[in-house]
């Protein structure tokens, strides 16, 4: 039996990170045998991509999902949330520039960070995927003044491992 049901917010639930991330949070891989309520926010040119995946995780019965919400407004998809990924965001275009990449993202992140401090639980935990991760978490905490800074964090352990094994690579040794 279920104590309670974490609420769980996705953006960009319909890419493949967060379309990847969907099973390990529905099957009881993250968060044990808690019951989970998915939100999934996408972009209104995606909601009917999510609708098909809304379809395949109910017809995976998985033990621990106990309902969907698919939507593409931040406000419904942050309300009450206990857990907010942020996966969804402007990737690096060919010819992009960094700052330009930045640009895109911090209206983006402002936006995200603005409906989650209105509208998350006070304790939510936001993790923050979407490149750059580091500058788009700071923008978002900056914008939730509500939620304790503490409750904020950026994924950089792709770039962590990603300079772990260029570094091997280069003095020829495992990454080990």
């Amino acid at each position: 039996s279920f104590k309670m049901t974490i609420k769980v917010a996705l953006s960009g639930a319909a890419g493949n990170i967060g379309y990847a991330l969907l099973p390990l949070i529905s099957s009881g891989y993250i968060f044990g045998s808690k019951a989970v309520e998915l939100r999934l926010l996408e972009i209104p040119e995606a909601i009917g991509s999510l609708a098909g995946t809304k379809m395949e995780l109910v017809d995976c019965s998985f033990p621990c999902l106990t309902d969907v919400v698919i939507t593409s407004d931040p406000l419904v998809a942050f309300n009450n949330a206990d857990v907010i990924i942020l996966v969804g965001g402007m990737p690096r275009r060919k010819g992009m520039a960094r700052k330009d990449l930045i640009q895109a993202n911090t209206k983006i992140f402002s936006s995200m960070g603005r409906a989650i401090d209105e509208v998350a639980s006070s304790d939510v935990k936001v993790l923050v995927v979407a490149n750059p991760a580091n500058t788009n978490c700071l923008v978002a905490l900056t914008e939730a003044s509500r939620i304790p800074t503490k409750n904020f964090c950026a994924l950089t352990y792709l770039d962590h491992q990603r300079a772990k094994g260029q570094i091997a690579k280069r003095l020829g040794v495992p990454t080990n």
